[in-house]
């Protein structure tokens, strides 16, 4: 008996930051090296390797107190760190001097805003950037950020899996847990109530069941008592035009239990990232992840060993190589996750 293949069990990492079994012994993601923030907030040495720009709130009617920008050499989620970080000067520039040209790096702005209310801290994504870069990235720190997830089976139709939003209080900064919050996604209309995410942290949340058709169209509304009339916010998605190849293990193979598994699949330089999931089905029905990769995996990366923990008990076996390219432009309020996935079932004895 196989186990259902993608979209069915399948779990995006996306804003997942380590499910159970994280420990990997994969090799490890590549990083440009020589990255460093300037002061100044401006760069220094070769133009070509300078990653520089703005930050701003956009949305607040407070400032925020102190700002910093963090380069991320792939997508900023789980354990992947920073390469290097820049504090935002007081006219709102940051700069990296030093960068690698061929490279394609993120960026996240993180905003601290004090007042009565308290001390809060607000990010943002931006990316993928390219060097060199065309003009200098402009950050916003808005009152949302708004991510969703979609995704394809390798060779398939991208469908809608979820959407989440973190919403604060343009007066405060304070995330809010009580405002009315509606996903727009093409024709449909859908409450997303403030509850548990995939990742186990608290959001405004939707998952589409059945893989609802990708929209051309993405966005939230808000209603809440400090968005005076109400606001809308935007996402900008991509068709992702590439797809993971497993090579290790093959379809149906029969793995031993309780032993380290090695997964090779072929490398595409079109994705951002790639990360690995294993999943088993649970007794009274439904499925449950044993292992999820502890960060992102830079494109030139094609194998990752499972550890045997994750392969402890005998019995069937969902394994996903997940390949995506986030989509953050500057002039959008959050990131769409654009992925396609190779699934391979395993038979653990």
């Amino acid at each position: 008996m196989a186990l259902p293949s993608f979209p069915e069990v399948f779990v995006s990492l996306a804003f997942v930051a380590c499910l159970g079994g994280c420990a990997s012994s994969s090799t490890p993601t590549p990083a440009p090296t020589g990255p460093a923030g300037t002061a100044s907030g401006t760069c220094t040495g070769d133009a070509a390797a300078c990653v520089s720009g703005t930050l701003a709130a956009r949305g607040f009617n407070v400032p925020f107190a102190s700002a910093k920008v963090q380069l991320y050499a792939v997508f900023p989620y789980g354990k992947a760190t920073p390469v290097a970080e820049a504090a935002v000067t007081a006219d709102g520039k940051f700069a990296f001097s030093g960068t690698d040209p061929a490279a394609r790096y993120f960026l996240q702005g993180v905003a601290r805003f004090t007042s009565g209310a308290g001390t809060f801290a607000v990010a943002t994504v931006a990316g993928p950037f390219t060097l060199p870069m065309a003009a200098p990235a402009d950050l916003k720190i808005r009152p949302v950020f708004l991510e969703a997830l979609q995704q394809r089976p390798a060779g398939g139709a991208l469908a809608l899996s979820w959407a989440s939003a973190h919403v604060y209080d343009p007066g405060s900064a304070a995330e809010l847990t009580n405002a009315k919050v509606t996903l727009h996604a093409g024709a449909q209309a859908l409450d997303m109530p403030f509850s548990t995410n995939l990742s186990g942290q608290m959001s405004y949340f939707a998952q589409l069941g059945g893989g609802a058709p990708a929209p051309t169209a993405l966005g939230i509304d808000v209603a809440h008592p400090s968005f005076a009339g109400g606001a809308s916010f935007t996402l900008a998605a991509e068709t992702p035009d590439f797809d993971p190849a497993v090579t290790l293990p093959a379809d149906q193979a029969q793995v031993p239990a309780g032993q380290p598994l090695d997964v090779v699949w072929t490398a595409n330089p079109r994705s951002a990232y790639a990360i690995v999931e294993l999943f088993a089905p649970k007794a009274g029905g439904g499925f449950e992840a044993r292992y999820a990769s502890d960060a992102p995996r830079a494109p030139a990366v094609a194998k990752e060993t499972l550890p045997a923990s994750a392969l402890a008990t005998p019995g069937m076996y969902l394994l996903n190589v997940q390949m995506s390219r986030p989509s953050c432009p500057t002039t959008a309020d959050g990131c769409v996750y654009n992925a396609s996935t190779a699934a391979v079932n395993l038979i653990a004895k």
